[in-house]
């Protein structure tokens, strides 16, 4: 998946004004070792992250997996079933809280 993808305007375009999508985690570690992924995290604010997550899949035609409602965590599986979009609501009031409480040394 690519961090200049088409999928990204899709996201863009579903946000409500005032909200953001942030690409986190683990993607953003391959993308800097240059190493091939098949999955992308968005941590949202300002919108609910399950239905932002449901107009994605239903815009994509891809699969909607909630993974956690009273997190606001959902996956998308995208149609060719080899990558996945995975959406979760931000922890705290900013990307910064949300980010503090991620753990980089392993996961980003």
């Amino acid at each position: 998946m690519n961090m200049n993808s088409p999928n990204n305007q899709i996201i863009k375009d579903l946000m409500p004004d005032g909200a953001k999508a942030y690409i986190v985690g683990g993607f953003i570690r391959d993308k800097i070792l240059d190493v091939p992924t098949f999955d992308i995290d968005y941590a949202i604010l300002g919108t609910d992250t399950i239905q932002l997550a449901k107009a994605f899949a239903n815009k994509v035609k891809g699969h909607f997996v909630l993974l956690d409602s009273i997190n606001e965590i959902a996956r998308v599986v995208m149609p060719d079933k080899k990558n996945f979009v995975d959406f979760a609501k931000c922890v705290g009031k900013t990307i910064e809280e949300d980010l503090s409480r991620r753990d980089f040394s392993i996961n980003a």
